[in-house]
Formats: structure tokens, sequence, C-alpha cells
């Protein structure tokens, strides 16, 4: 990631658009069901991912810092969304399209042998 943007490090250049975008991603309009102060957080991690090499390119000052409340909040969300199963995701479909059942990567260890054994020996899932 850091090499693909620092091949592109001379694209790089701020637009009232980079803002535009940050501002309605933070402002929780892209899904109105999400808290706003969870957006934030997730924004500002989005944004601190990116080299600073990138943020000074792109003017993205301080403003878009990951406070440690954030920092806090985005952990806690990474771990309620490995426990808590969202059937409809990618990761969902990734599973049922390789043949297994869409809650697989949610299962325990133990089960998903099970789960792999059935389907390598073509048997149904059943009330797996």
């Amino acid at each position: 990631f850091d090499a693909m943007l620092a091949e592109r490090i001379d694209g790089f250049e701020p637009h009232p658009i980079v803002f535009d975008f940050l501002e309605t991603m933070s402002s929780g309009q892209a899904a109105p069901q999400v808290p706003k102060q969870l957006h934030r957080a997730l924004v500002r991690a989005a944004v601190d991912l990116l080299p600073k090499q990138v943020r000074s390119r792109l003017n993205i000052g301080p403003e878009f810092d990951l406070s440690w409340r954030a920092e806090k909040a985005v952990a806690a969300m990474v771990t309620l969304s490995e426990r808590v199963p969202d059937l409809d995701g990618p990761a969902a479909q990734a599973c049922e399209r390789i043949g297994l059942p869409r809650n697989y990567l949610w299962r325990t260890r133990q089960t998903q042998a099970r789960l792999l054994g059935a389907r390598n020996s073509g048997q149904e899932f059943g009330a797996w």
C-alpha cells in the first residue's frame, strides 16, 4: 500500500472534493443508522492509515487526527465486527460461493473443520 502511494505521490494535490468527501463521511449522512461519532472515528481511522507524505500533499491537517477516544471506539467496533456475523457482507457471500454456509467464519475452529469435511465429502449442511 505504501509503495503504491509512493509511486503516485506526485499525483496527489489538495482539492475541495477531498474535504467534501471527508466531511460527508464524518457527518453520518452515508449511513444514518450508524451514530455520527462512530462515523467521525472511522473517517479519522482511515485518514490515520495514510502516510504522512500523502496527508501533507492533500493538506489534511490535524483536524482529522485519530483521538484516543476515537481509537478506542474503532477498536471496539473491530472486536464487535469479528464476533457479530454480517450474513449479507462480502465475507459471508464468499463463503457461500465456495460451498460453505454464510456464517462459516463466525464458527468455532472445530465446527469450521467439520463443515470443511462435510463440504469436501459432498454432504449437505442441514442444521449446521
